[in-house]
């Protein structure tokens, strides 16, 4: 697999499905297997021996690694056994967390923020007017009227970066 020849992911959720074991994996668990597993990448080569490669996914997953699916996900660790054999070499062809952030940040950083979109767009908390008196909130109506303003985010791990928040308004509250 090449960045030229992407994984088909529905074809290999399909071959996934079709063993018995894994038919009744639901798509969301597919995915957020392979975002944990990920994740994880250092920590499943960690513990290999010295003469495996860094360049291809181990055939077994750590114990900590295969504990930690199996209960984030509600499987059996027989399971993720079979689900590892299935998408270690995707996996392993994935981003780390480390290098997607950075692919992120500069696709947002060219092509985001002249529109307003960054990486960090801070919303408010609350998607309602808070006062009960308004007729706003008695209708249920959402604040939708937006005031974008530019804000600089001061990070503790990536630094300095601009980014935007949104200030919502009720059109028609009290």
């Amino acid at each position: 697999m090449t960045a030229a020849d992407p994984p088909d992911i529905s074809k290999l959720f399909a071959s996934v499905q079709s063993h018995m074991l894994l038919a009744h994996l639901s798509f969301n668990n597919f995915v957020t297997f392979l975002c944990h597993a990920k994740i994880l990448k250092e920590d499943i080569l960690q513990p290999q021996p010295y003469n495996v490669s860094i360049f291809c996914a181990p055939d077994f997953l750590p114990q900590s690694v295969a504990a930690f699916l199996a209960a984030s996900l509600d499987m059996l660790l027989d399971i993720v056994d079979v689900l590892w054999s299935f998408t270690k070499d995707i996996v392993w062809e994935l981003p780390s967390s480390t290098e997607a952030s950075a692919d992120d940040v500069d696709a947002f950083r060219t092509y985001g923020h002249e529109l307003g979109l960054t990486k960090y767009t801070l919303y408010p908390p609350i998607k309602i007017c808070a006062n009960h008196e308004c007729t706003a909130w008695q209708c249920g109506s959402l604040l939708k009227k937006e005031e974008p303003c530019r804000i600089v985010l001061f990070t503790h791990s990536e630094d300095v970066k601009p980014d935007w928040t949104l200030l919502t308004l009720m059109k028609n509250a009290i």
